[in-house]
């Protein structure tokens, strides 16, 4: 479930290869809190998923083994954590793995609260990443020439390797 808000259609339009596997929610006020989105995916989803995740849109450098190690985590816990989160030396990124439980109380909260209320009061597992990329977000021209760098740096050690 991928939420899209600010020039939604045009996003769509350019990731048509995903129509198959990915259900588009439209946020028709993407200029609202955050939390919004995450309710609008959550309310959409079956209730019989087991976990989800939240990414958010501006940490682009998430990789496939960071999605894979959160799994991993939550396989091999007997339901000690609820949410499960990248980090290097405990600084937290994203994306965040929540069990099922968390979505009812993500849902519950009024649009004056972040997420971060309901994720702070869970017993949360640190997931321990190598990729700085999970705790870097990108907000300014500057975060993405910086991002970018770092990107390119991690493929030409990956290539190297």
């Amino acid at each position: 479930i991928v939420v899209v808000g600010h020039e939604a259609e045009r996003v769509r339009r350019q990731h048509r290869e995903f129509d198959d596997r990915v259900e588009w929610i439209v946020n028709d006020d993407p200029g609202g809190p955050q939390l919004r989105s995450l309710q609008l995916a959550l309310a959409t989803a079956p209730s019989s998923f087991a976990a989800f995740f939240i990414h958010l849109v501006d940490y682009p450098l998430a990789s496939t083994k960071d999605y894979c190690s959160l799994l991993d985590a939550l396989k091999a816990d007997p339901d000690q954590h609820t949410v499960f989160i990248p980090s290097i030396d405990r600084r937290r990124g994203h994306p965040i793995l929540c069990r099922w439980v968390v979505a009812k109380k993500l849902l519950a909260l009024p649009s004056d609260r972040t997420a971060r209320d309901v994720i702070n009061s869970e017993a949360i597992a640190y997931v321990a990443t190598n990729n700085a990329g999970v705790t870097r977000d990108m907000d300014t021209p500057d975060d993405y020439e910086a991002l970018l760098a770092l990107y390119r740096s991690d493929r030409d050690v990956d290539e190297a390797n």
